[in-house]
């Protein structure tokens, strides 16, 4: 009689020695000994599925639960899972708990499908030991819905605005303290040495490896990019940045940098061709303008030393805006969002010369057209200590890569625009009205982004080339500098749209050129008097009769050229005139008219 145990444990078939793979063509031969009495039978041939080599079909796919040994328990042949395509593999009445799912390898090559059979652990693709890593593996997740895959790639971009203040010191508005003061935040490491704490990352994964999955992918993640982030142009005396390059930097009056290029310039190009402008949406402008007479502390340095003129720094800005908006907003498809905000450091103007400086600064964004969302933010008291410094982005502690290398200053970090006090915004009568007519350009319906360009900025790119040359030989145009300068009147005079103005001025650089001409004239004519003085001087005989005597008597062939210097010199043989051919009627004709 069985125990009670017995009727409540379950006892476990051992399971069968797993039989060793055989070809398609092996064959189990009985032994044709005399005591056998099978010998009589024909051998039994043994053939493998190619869709089941394992013979999950046909013996039980679990296992002993204490050696991992699969049980291979054969299945009935009259088992309709032998004629279907189960969800999970077959097993045998013991093994029943151990369900695995059935998997059939789902690679297509040649047209075919491989349709093996094995056991398949969801959520990784179906596909059997032999073709996973295959190069033909199906990409499902290039199979979801386009919405979804944009929803999934969402999460690896940034979801604050891409701009040039990567390093840690300019990551928040700095509080009003010389710079020498600040410290970057440091770190410990495992060695024990201090060394800068590294900020948090803008993009949670390598941008660039996003990029490189695929065409597709690449494709995808552009657009959504492009579409959603908002990028920022910080322009600055220092020039136009955007994603930690200068695109623009300042110039002297014969184009020159007043910086050396280095790698940082060839990034900057790299950067201009590579990047497509074409397809960003969102900008974020911010316009920093200091006030380069008064100090860190208030105090008011010379201007004889610096040459810093306020309305020079004025419309030097201008141009990079300029610039901006012609080169970059302007190239824009599908202008979505515009945000402009200004940021001023230690100007004390009144309210009617803040608001009449403030068009002058924003004022070529009003060729802008087709802007969905044109806002200007207001006018806001920037921190000068903030504004006076732009350093690489190296980590602090870490020694600059060599020179030469490509990563070298390749890129730049700028502080952020301080937004705690304004200084012209919503509530101001002036500005709500200019506010008002400036979004109004801005959103305008046309056929181009950008409106048609005035001749007279045509007549100021002549003016400058001619003012570039004349400089080259005249150097006195230089002497004029500030708001005195050519150059800058002239663009005074192209902004405001001064025809009169500018044709008065170009008339002033012309006198230069005339003055120029006639002190040339003069320095010829002062030249030949003396030339003929000299001349006249020489009152001695040439004896040109007896040596021209001497020379006929040798009686040359006549149609020769040899000592005829007129044929020779016709027929392009090189003659050298003897010293008593010159005379004065010669060498006038010779002297230039």
């Amino acid at each position: 009689m069985p125990s009670f145990a017995d009727t409540i444990i379950k006892i476990e078939d051992s399971p069968e020695p797993t039989l060793p793979p055989a070809s398609p063509d092996a064959t189990i031969v009985a032994d044709n000994s005399p005591n056998d009495t099978s010998s009589t039978q024909s051998p039994t041939t043994v053939i493998i599925d190619p869709k089941d080599p394992e013979g999950f079909l046909r013996r039980c796919s679990g296992y002993n639960k204490k050696t991992r040994v699969r049980c291979g328990q054969p299945i009935g042949k009259n088992s309709a899972a032998k004629n279907q395509h189960p969800t999970f593999l077959p097993t045998c009445t013991n093994h029943r708990d151990q369900q695995s799912f059935a998997g059939w390898c789902q690679l297509v090559e040649n047209g075919e499908r491989c349709g093996r059979l094995f056991r398949w652990t969801p959520p990784y693709l179906e596909l059997c030991d032999q073709h996973q890593g295959h190069p033909d593996t199906p990409c499902y997740f290039l199979k979801l819905p386009l919405e979804l895959r944009r929803e999934i790639f969402s999460y690896l971009l940034p979801t604050e605005p891409v701009g040039s203040s990567s390093a840690s010191v300019h990551k928040t508005p700095l509080p009003t303290l010389p710079s020498r003061f600040i410290n970057p935040p440091r770190a410990i490491n495992q060695q024990g040495h201090m060394q800068a704490s590294e900020p948090p990352r803008l993009f949670p994964v390598p941008l660039v490896d996003l990029l490189l999955v695929s065409h597709q992918v690449h494709a995808e993640i552009k657009d959504l990019l492009f579409s959603t982030a908002h990028f920022v142009i910080d322009i600055r005396k220092d020039g136009t940045f955007m994603c930690g390059r200068r695109l623009l930097e300042p110039r002297r009056a014969d184009g020159s940098s007043h910086f050396s290029t280095d790698n940082a310039g060839v990034a900057a190009q790299r950067f201009i061709s590579n990047f497509d402008f074409r397809l960003v949406k969102n900008y974020v402008v911010d316009i920093s303008v200091e006030n380069g007479e008064m100090g860190r502390a208030g105090h008011r340095f010379p201007t004889a030393d610096d040459g810093w003129d306020e309305e020079v720094e004025i419309y030097d800005i201008r141009d990079y805006v300029s610039v901006a908006v012609t080169g970059i907003l302007g190239q824009s498809q599908n202008l979505c969002k515009l945000n402009v905000r200004l940021g001023l450091s230690n100007f004390r103007w009144s309210e009617p010369e803040l608001l009449e400086n403030t068009k002058c600064l924003v004022g070529p964004f009003e060729r802008l057209r087709n802007v969905r969302q044109p806002r200007f933010s207001g006018v806001y008291e920037a921190a000068q200590n903030a504004m006076n410094y732009m350093v690489p982005t190296y980590p602090f502690g870490s020694a600059p890569p060599p020179h030469g290398s490509p990563d070298t200053i390749p890129h730049c970090s700028v502080p952020q625009l301080s937004t705690r006090k304004i200084l012209l915004g919503h509530g101001d009568a002036g500005f709500d009205s200019y506010k008002e007519q400036w979004e109004r350009w801005l959103s305008q319906k046309s056929a181009v982004s950008l409106s048609s360009k005035p001749p007279i900025r045509a007549m100021f790119t002549e003016f400058k080339q001619f003012y570039t040359s004349l400089s080259a030989v005249v150097p006195d145009v230089t002497a004029r500098v500030g708001k005195h300068a050519f150059l800058h009147r002239a663009r005074v005079a192209r902004e405001k749209e001064d025809v009169e103005g500018f044709r008065h001025l170009r008339n002033e650089l012309i006198e230069y050129w005339y003055a120029y001409l006639d002190r040339e004239e003069e320095k010829k004519n002062a030249l030949n008097s003396k030339l003929s003085r000299m001349l006249d001087t020489d009152i001695y005989p040439s004896h040109e009769s007896e040596n021209t005597s001497r020379r006929n008597s040798s009686g040359p062939h006549p149609e020769s050229p040899m000592l005829d210097v007129d044929k020779m010199v016709a027929e392009g043989i090189p003659v050298r005139i003897p010293h008593y051919k010159v005379s004065k009627v010669y060498l006038l004709e010779m002297l230039p008219r």
